[in-house]
C-alpha cells in the first residue's frame, strides 16, 4: 500500500473495516488518544491483567481479554498501520470526516454490506 500511495499523485481514501477510534467508557485508560491517532502501547498491554499473563505462563491457556474483544485488537492493528503509513510517507493522512475538506490521503472506516 506504501509504495502505491507514494508513486500514485492521486488522492486516496484509505478504508478499513475496523473502529478507528475507541468506545467512550475506555477513555480513562487511553488519556489523550484521539480517533486515528497511533497507540504505541502494545495489545497485550493494554487488554490483558496480570491474571491473564500468569495464567497464560502457569497454566499454558490464554484466557479471553476482559479489556477487549477482537474488534478492539482489530482497531489497535489498524492505527498501528495508519501510523506507519503516516510515518514513511510524511504525510499526516487524517479522518475523511468531510470529503469536500480533503487536501491528500485520508483514511475512513468501511463496512462491508450484510451477505
Amino acid at each position: 500500500m506504501e509504495g502505491w500511495l507514494a508513486a500514485s499523485e492521486a488522492t486516496a481514501v484509505i478504508a478499513i473495516d475496523a473502529p478507528l477510534g475507541w468506545p467512550r467508557h475506555m477513555a480513562g485508560s487511553l488519556d489523550g488518544h484521539s480517533a486515528g491517532a497511533t497507540i504505541d502501547t502494545p495489545p497485550d498491554a493494554m487488554f490483558r491483567r496480570a491474571t491473564d499473563l500468569f495464567v497464560q505462563r502457569e497454566i499454558g491457556k490464554t484466557p479471553l481479554d476482559v479489556g477487549a474483544d477482537r474488534i478492539a485488537r482489530t482497531a489497535h492493528a489498524a492505527l498501528r498501520l495508519l501510523g506507519s503509513l503516516r510515518a514513511s510517507l510524511g504525510a499526516q493522512i487524517p479522518l475523511a470526516w468531510d470529503p469536500a475538506a480533503l487536501d491528500g490521503h485520508a483514511a475512513a472506516r468501511s463496512i462491508p454490506p450484510p451477505r
